[in-house]
């Protein structure tokens, strides 16, 4: 059975398992018979076209290293200083922190807790894509994850979670004011002291970003199953990937800003007129819903969607009736109806949350303040500056009496444009 790979897979072949690999493509693309989608294998022609491409530049690159030490013009940089040539020297343009030696160290060190070898890697030395400031740095040698395997976490993030695939991500420099119609996806024709008369920020609105470090923790029996290179590198920046969006779905919801992002719900800059609170006797009523959205132009109305708990979905939305038992405004609603997979409301899409994001109307009724149960916003408008670098520190959890590794990552969020956000809260408990 022909098993789609990814550029990470592809990069962790050998030289006759690439040629092996390539052939199958060929012979999969020759097979006027196959059941493999042209799609995947035009990926995989992208794919080894690129890796030939690198494979061939890395071959090219050694061979003028090579001729440059024998013409007198270089010569090799070794570990040990006393034999080191002081009178030439070859530059090196590939990466450090993405050879074969460092993935290889790396892979070492996470799923056998072996240290880098000796002059892998110098305390203080980063990646050039990490910032100075993002990170605190020690004299110790921090563990970055591979250059590849970082940028396909992040990738990789947006397949998971349910809040981080939809919301925009940028990489500036924080502490810096930056203006949000820079970076969100929608803006309209204005000056930088007026606004349009449908929506409310103006294009001189500016936010800011610190610099948080959020952390992954993996532990070690899961890691040191991921034997082979291969099998790494495919299965750690999925493992990592899944666990990290789980964090960042959860403050991009409830964050307090303190230490992380600004979640949506902690915002005091959403309008009061914009959070709205439902008795559990309108909940089960359709004009409740036809006049929710009041408060919002069109313009914050075209692409927002309701964001809530499945449970609230199932009791309170659908399984409302009219006087002959019918559901509300689906009297035909047959089966094949019953079993659609997708979900609206007055015409905009319904996303679902965990109960770890947003509880459930009955679930949030009855507390000691008003507590949100639903939202309907672009989670567009929500944005999110993600450092590009990640590194892994071992970590001992005494309790469990596990060995666990932590991934880190330095990130911050907040709403850019909050005006078209509204909340809905379920009331607190009387009296």
């Amino acid at each position: 059975m022909f098993e789609p790979m990814d550029a990470v897979s592809y990069r962790a072949l050998d030289h006759d398992a690439f040629e092996q690999r390539r052939a199958s493509v060929l012979a999969e693309l020759e097979n006027a018979e196959s059941t493999v989608p042209t799609a995947d294998l035009e990926a995989e022609v992208s794919i080894i076209e690129g890796e030939v491409q690198r494979r061939n530049a890395a071959v090219n690159l050694r061979n003028q290293n090579l001729m440059a030490v024998k013409s007198g013009s270089g010569t090799v940089i070794s570990n040990s200083e006393a034999t080191v040539n002081h009178d030439v020297r070859v530059t090196r343009n590939e990466d450090p922190f993405d050879t074969e030696a460092y993935n290889r160290a790396f892979r070492e060190y996470v799923t056998r807790g072996i240290e880098y070898p000796a002059g892998l890697v110098q305390p203080g030395q980063h990646p050039d894509y990490v910032r100075d400031d993002a990170f605190t740095f020690t004299t110790d040698i921090p563990h970055f994850i591979p250059t590849t395997i970082s940028r396909t976490i992040i990738e990789k993030m947006s397949e998971y979670g349910e809040l981080w695939p939809e919301v925009t991500k940028m990489n500036v420099q924080g502490g810096l004011d930056i203006r949000v119609w820079d970076w969100l996806p929608t803006a309209s024709w204005i000056t930088e002291s007026t606004q349009a008369d449908y929506q409310k920020a103006t294009d001189a609105t500016t936010i800011s970003f610190k610099y948080y470090m959020a952390e992954a923790r993996v532990a070690q029996s899961f890691l040191a199953s991921l034997t082979s290179e291969a099998d790494f590198q495919r299965r750690y920046p999925e493992k990592i990937a899944e666990a990290m969006v789980r964090l960042l779905d959860q403050a991009i919801m409830n964050g307090t800003g303190s230490g992380q992002p600004l979640g949506i719900l902690k915002d005091t800059r959403v309008e009061a007129g914009n959070k709205v609170t439902i008795a559990a006797a309108d909940m089960g009523k359709w004009g409740t819903y036809a006049t929710i959205l009041n408060p919002l132009t069109r313009y914050y109305r075209r692409r927002g969607q309701f964001i809530m708990n499945i449970k609230t979905w199932d009791k309170y939305i659908n399984g409302m009736v009219d006087s002959n038992g019918q559901p509300v405004a689906r009297v035909n609603y047959g089966l094949a109806g019953a079993n659609d997979t997708s979900y609206s409301l007055m015409g905009y899409r319904v996303k679902f949350v965990e109960d770890d994001i947003l509880p459930s109307y009955d679930e949030a009724s009855g507390q000691s303040a008003d507590t949100p149960f639903m939202l309907f916003m672009d989670l567009s408008n929500y944005i999110v500056n993600q450092q590009e670098g990640m590194r892994t520190v071992k970590w001992n959890d005494e309790e469990a009496n596990l060995v666990k590794y932590k991934i880190q990552t330095v990130v911050d969020g907040k709403i850019g444009d909050p005006y078209g956000t509204m909340i809905f809260s379920a009331p607190k408990v009387s009296g």
